[in-house]
């Protein structure tokens, strides 16, 4: 059966639950309830956990979908291509938050291109695994 895509949604919950509780604490220390009131930081935070929420579902989903067609294909080393994809998105993610908390403009040019490059990728094996 295939679950090692799950891996993944699980790595993401958990970013997902630090982004988020970053907000909630820059949120608590500067008294913003709603919107971020012209502070920097938290505006920053704010765009973190976007950007997350934006384009992880898309690339979790097409995850699963691989390693589902993968296994019921009998496409063979389809998990080393969702272990491998899996971990580079997830480092991705991980240098594009970086990016926006330390001003590290480098780190999210590198973020959003393995971010780009892994969706353009799942994509296109997708499409060969439905036509294959």
């Amino acid at each position: 059966m295939f679950y090692h895509s799950f891996i993944y949604v699980a790595l993401s919950a958990f970013i997902l639950i630090k982004l988020s509780i970053n907000v909630i604490l820059e949120r608590r220390k500067n008294k913003v309830s709603f919107g971020d009131d012209g502070n920097r930081a938290l505006m920053r935070r704010i765009r973190a956990q976007g950007n997350f929420i934006e384009y992880t579902p898309i690339f979790l989903i097409s995850l699963i979908g691989i390693e589902w067609i993968g296994y019921d294909k009998n496409i063979p080393y389809y998990l080393i291509y969702v272990h491998s994809l899996g971990m580079i998105f997830i480092v991705g993610r991980i240098l594009h938050t970086i990016s926006l908390y330390q001003k590290k403009i480098s780190f999210r040019r590198i973020g959003m291109r393995i971010t780009f490059y892994s969706l353009i990728a799942n994509g296109l094996i997708l499409i060969f695994l439905v036509i294959y």
